[in-house]
């Protein structure tokens, strides 16, 4: 049974991770907090010498831990460091004891939300989003690149839309928010974790994980095709009429102009090109 190291266990997805697959590995808990059940190594991210010292021993590593996009007000240091610098300490603990295998927890935020008549692939230019927060995912993306080139290490990047909770499947408040445009649920998130762990052909790759709503702006055509990921949740509850006679709303309010609602699934489909 493979051993697999995984950060950020303590959050929403690394809880519903190990909920759901926690007994297909042997999984060593790396952070600050315990999660019942498991082996745990408390450490910093921020610190190389933490995350070596859980490192050793492992077969591969799902990398979770993130300062995120909250609310709390956390600062661009912070980002950088927990982000960028920790995604680096934990590549290079990685190739010192020679650990192949990394999936890490990316975000669209990298490549950015933009106005576009098409689907946002993966190999467009980034233009992250979200201020440092966006950059720092970016940024570490690249360092995950790097070190699958020249370390040798297979590197699975998956940029997950915003997590929608199993028990929280409403309209937004505010249906113009950008989160509206590619949102995906927790229980495909999960999916996609796993089907990254089980691959073991890519030597590099990064995928989109958003839901299959026909309004999302997010390609997930390379995820479908390589990884095998079939959301099984396509959220039209974000999209449904009352959410979009508020967007209509709101948008007419914002811009001064009228505002036309798309009132079908069917029209939405053919204005974003997602077939």
């Amino acid at each position: 049974m493979k051993t697999i190291l995984i950060t950020g266990a303590s959050g929403y997805v690394g809880k519903a991770f190990l909920s759901a697959h926690g007994r297909d590995y042997k999984f060593r808990v790396f952070g600050r907090t315990p999660v019942e059940g498991f082996d745990f190594f408390k450490g910093d991210i921020k610190s190389l010498d933490d995350i070596e010292r859980a490192m050793k021993g492992v077969d591969a590593v799902l990398h979770l831990a993130a300062a995120t996009t909250d609310g709390t007000g956390i600062s661009d240091y912070e980002y950088f460091q927990t982000n960028t610098v920790g995604t680096f300490n934990l590549l290079e603990a990685a190739v010192r004891n020679n650990v192949k295998k990394v999936v890490y927890g990316s975000s669209v935020c990298a490549v950015g939300f933009r106005a576009t008549p098409r689907l946002i692939m993966e190999t467009d230019r980034c233009e992250p989003s979200d201020g440092m927060y966006g950059y720092s995912k970016y940024l570490s993306e690249q360092l995950c690149e790097c070190y699958a080139a020249t370390r040798g290490i297979r590197i699975i990047a998956l940029r997950t839309a915003m997590v929608v909770p199993q028990h929280k499947v409403t309209a937004p408040a505010n249906p113009l928010a950008r989160h509206w445009l590619g949102a995906v649920h927790i229980d495909d998130v999960v999916q996609a974790f796993r089907l990254a762990i089980d691959n073991d052909a890519i030597g590099y790759g990064v995928f989109h994980v958003a839901s299959g709503n026909p309004a999302s702006k997010f390609d997930i055509t390379k995820a479908k095709a390589v990884l095998g990921y079939k959301p099984q949740h396509d959220l039209k509850e974000i999209t449904s009429p009352g959410a979009l006679k508020t967007a209509q709303a709101l948008a007419g309010a914002a811009l001064g102009i009228p505002c036309r609602v798309i009132k079908t699934f069917a029209s939405l489909t053919r204005r974003s090109g997602n077939k």
